[in-house]
């Protein structure tokens, strides 16, 4: 019970010293001019909201990839099961055997559907660039 009680208090100062250096460094950077700054901002707003919507864009392509994938592991392993309760085998090898090629598939419709998003969101994302303020 003492060892973490020692160990408990550096970790609340270290803590203490850590907000306190935050808020003393975002006090001191505060801009106190005017003009130029807002142009600056204006481009700074639309670079970081291109890349908020490339990333938005990424992480979809990316999570829907996987739910495919999980969706298509799921049918197969359903169609599976179905087909090894089926007492004709011959019908159920191939019940098995149809079963993994849709499966495999299904597997390559969901990578060629990520790269195509992938891709649009890399074009997108470029020419949301392009299009920001110069200055």
């Amino acid at each position: 019970m003492t060892n973490k009680i020692k160990l408990m208090f550096p970790v609340l100062a270290l803590g203490a010293i850590l907000t306190s250096s935050v808020a003393f460094a975002v006090e001191t950077t505060t801009p106190t001019t005017t003009g130029t700054p807002t142009t600056v901002s204006a481009k700074k707003t639309c670079i970081d909201s291109a890349k908020t919507t490339r990333a938005t864009a990424i992480k979809t392509a990316n999570d829907t990839a996987k739910q495919a994938k999980v969706d298509a592991k799921k049918t197969r392993d359903t169609a599976i099961i179905a087909a090894k309760a089926n007492t004709d085998k011959t019908a159920g090898a191939a019940q098995v055997k149809s079963a993994n090629a849709a499966y495999k598939q299904a597997i390559k419709d969901a990578n060629t559907a990520q790269a195509a998003s992938l891709k649009a969101a890399k074009t997108d994302y470029a020419t949301a660039i392009k299009a920001c303020p110069k200055k």
